[in-house]
């Protein structure tokens, strides 16, 4: 996620779970380390809001569902906990039923709520903000027998309604979303286990009950979208007209420590 011009990676997994946090500075081409959260998660969602980080549910050590959230404040370099949430958009249930549900977290009064459900079930979908709406890109249902779905749609707040939009070209599941001047970017994924397309396109899941919120995954055979170097589970973010993809596995499952920059102001 991208908060005042930096580049945060958020927990993970290497060889463990992660609770430690990284902030890269494009100005100083450099990473630091910032405090790390009270909970190490995997595979959870990252979102920016009011000028605070929050990550929100994941996995924890034992793929244990985690239905906490925390709020970093740059300005005190600390976490706190907020408020649970049950499901942010879309995910699964405790077994493993694929959801449509939605919810808002409101940080005036720290509670979730319950708005408009989605027309299509789906989880390991990506997620974005455009123009005041809501994107929930992608992912997979289990109607779809764990295949990616290039199905996209946009949530108005105004109207508490979502609307199905324009399909994506390659259907994908565990990628990276992302706004860049006003318009949306499909970055990796997945469409077979096994099999990855080298072709950078519009990105996290969310598990309800426990709640488990984040990104990557697989369908049926597990194929990949991907950057030069592959790696899915990636989080793509936007900095002024620049574009990071970050971290992700491999097709053998290693974790990436490696940063991939597009720069659409060179093309």
């Amino acid at each position: 996620a991208v908060l005042d011009g930096k580049l945060y990676a958020v927990g993970g997994t290497n060889n463990g779970v992660l609770s430690s946090v990284e902030r890269y500075d494009p100005a100083l081409d450099a990473w630091e380390e910032v405090a790390s959260m009270a909970e190490g998660r995997d595979t959870h969602a990252v979102a920016v809001l009011d000028g605070k980080l929050y990550a929100v549910g994941g996995l924890d050590d034992d793929d244990n569902c985690l239905s906490s959230v925390e709020r970093y404040d740059p300005a005190l370099n600390a976490w706190e906990a907020v408020a649970p949430m049950a499901a942010a958009v879309g995910g699964l249930d405790d077994d493993d039923n694929c959801l449509s549900s939605v919810e808002r977290y409101d940080p005036a009064l720290n509670a979730w709520e319950a708005v408009a459900p989605m027309a299509e079930r789906r989880t390991l979908a990506a997620v974005a903000a455009l123009d005041g709406k809501l994107y929930a890109v992608g992912g997979y249902n289990n109607d779809t027998g764990y295949t990616a779905l290039s199905s996209v749609e946009r949530y108005d707040p105004t109207a508490n309604m979502w609307e199905a939009v324009a399909l994506m070209g390659t259907a994908r599941q565990g990628h990276g979303v992302a706004e860049l001047d006003g318009k949306l970017y499909a970055v990796g994924g997945r469409l077979q286990q096994r099999h990855r397309l080298h072709r950078p396109q519009l990105g996290g899941a969310v598990r309800s009950g426990a709640g488990c919120v984040g990104g990557g995954g697989a369908d049926g055979d597990g194929a990949g979208l991907s950057f030069r170097a592959p790696d899915v589970e990636a989080r793509r973010q936007a900095v002024r007209c620049r574009g990071i993809g970050e971290g992700g596995y491999n097709d053998d499952n290693f974790s990436h420590s490696s940063v991939e920059r597009y720069d659409r102001c060179e093309l």
